[in-house]
C-alpha cells in the first residue's frame, strides 16, 4: 500500500481518491480495520495516517527493499504509532532486498528515522528491536518466541550485527535455528 507515488497518483486518477481513502470508502477498513497488515505505506498524507491509526492497522516497513527499488525513505513511523497504528519491520522478498536479515533491517530503519528526521535520539535501539519482534515478550500463558545472540548489547545487536550474529531461534517452544559451531 502507497509504496511508491506512483501508485498514489494512478489511485487519484482512476478513483479520485489516496490509496487508503479508496479503502475506507469502499468499508474495508471498517470490515477489517486491525486485521490488516499492509506492507511499505510510504507515501500516506495526514487524513490517511489518521484512519490507518483509528482503524488499528499494523504497517509493515521494509526499508532496505524501498532503497534498492527507489521507493522512498520518509516512512512516517512516529507519525502513525502516534496516531494508534502498530508498526512492524519487514524483510520484503529477497529479489527487492537480497536478504532476509532483520538484524540488518532494525539497523536500516533506525539509522533512516535519524536521518531524515535530523535527531539522532528517535527511534531507540530498544524502540527499534520491539518494532521488529512486534514487543512480543517472554510470559506465562504466551508462545515461547525468542532468539540468542552473539551481541554484547542492545545497541551493538541493532547497529554493529547482521544475522550471522543470531546463535539460535526458538518458535512457540520449539528451536527452529541452531548455530553450528
Amino acid at each position: 500500500m502507497s509504496e511508491t507515488q506512483k501508485e498514489v497518483d494512478d489511485c487519484l486518477r482512476e478513483h479520485g481518491c489516496r490509496p487508503w481513502e479508496y479503502l475506507d470508502k469502499l468499508g474495508i477498513l471498517d470490515k477489517l480495520g486491525k486485521n490488516i497488515i499492509a506492507a511499505h505505506c510510504l507515501h500516506l498524507s495526514d487524513d490517511e495516517i489518521r484512519l490507518i491509526g483509528d482503524h488499528g492497522i499494523t504497517c509493515v516497513h521494509c526499508p532496505n527493499s524501498n532503497l534498492k527499488l527507489g521507493s522512498g525513505y520518509r516512512f512516517p513511523m512516529l507519525e502513525l504509532l502516534d496516531a494508534g497504528a502498530r508498526v512492524a519491520l519487514g524483510t520484503d522478498g529477497s529479489a527487492s532486498s537480497n536478504n532476509l536479515d532483520m538484524i540488518e533491517v532494525m539497523k536500516t530503519a533506525a539509522l533512516l528515522q535519524k536521518g531524515w528526521r535530523g535527531d539522532p535520539t528517535v527511534v531507540p535501539a530498544q524502540q527499534i528491536l520491539s518494532l521488529a519482534t512486534l514487543g512480543h515478550t517472554i510470559a506465562p500463558g504466551q508462545p515461547a518466541c525468542l532468539f540468542l545472540s552473539t551481541a554484547k548489547s542492545l545497541s551493538d545487536l541493532v547497529y554493529a550485527s547482521h544475522g550471522d550474529s543470531v546463535a539460535l531461534t526458538l518458535v512457540d517452544g520449539k528451536i527452529v535455528y541452531r548455530k553450528e559451531w
